[in-house]
């Protein structure tokens, strides 16, 4: 993945369903900006689920997990709005979320526009979506046998 800055102050938001790659190409792209001597942070809605229920073990595919998706994405979007403030002025700001409603994004794109970041949208295709969806079906059913870990802490 390349992502090439035209401003110093810049969001890169990691779009794509469960397994497609985002932590993975988060991780990557901070240790990378971090070589390079820029101030960078990862903001992930996973992670502010965990915060919220007072529990790091719970799996991003636990039931748990999607009950506080919606005050998850407010606590990660007051999060962005104080790294895109001085003292802290992040030069890079990675999302790790899934990012699939239009509105959602609009908030993102209007907090930057605010402060001055640019946004970049990076789409992760997922290669075998029919497996994707085959084992989230399983899991409801309780016969889950693949490499995917849905609903398990």
């Amino acid at each position: 993945m390349i992502v090439k800055l035209k401003n110093l102050h810049t969001i890169v938001t990691l779009i794509g369903i469960s397994g497609s790659g985002k932590s993975t190409k988060a991780e990557q792209l901070n240790e990378l900006a971090k070589s390079k001597g820029l101030k960078s942070v990862i903001l992930s809605s996973d992670d502010c689920r965990r915060e919220l229920l007072l529990d790091d073990r719970y799996h991003h595919h636990d039931p748990e997990m999607t009950h506080v998706s919606d005050k998850a994405f407010g606590l990660l979007m007051h999060k962005l709005s104080l790294y895109l403030k001085w003292p802290y002025n992040a030069n890079l700001i990675i999302l790790d979320m899934m990012n699939l409603y239009k509105e959602d994004r609009q908030k993102i794109i209007d907090l930057a526009d605010k402060h001055c970041y640019d946004v970049i949208a990076v789409v992760l295709d997922y290669s075998n979506i029919e497996e994707y969806f085959e084992t989230k079906e399983k899991v409801k059913e309780g016969k889950n046998q693949s490499n995917f870990a849905f609903g398990q802490r």
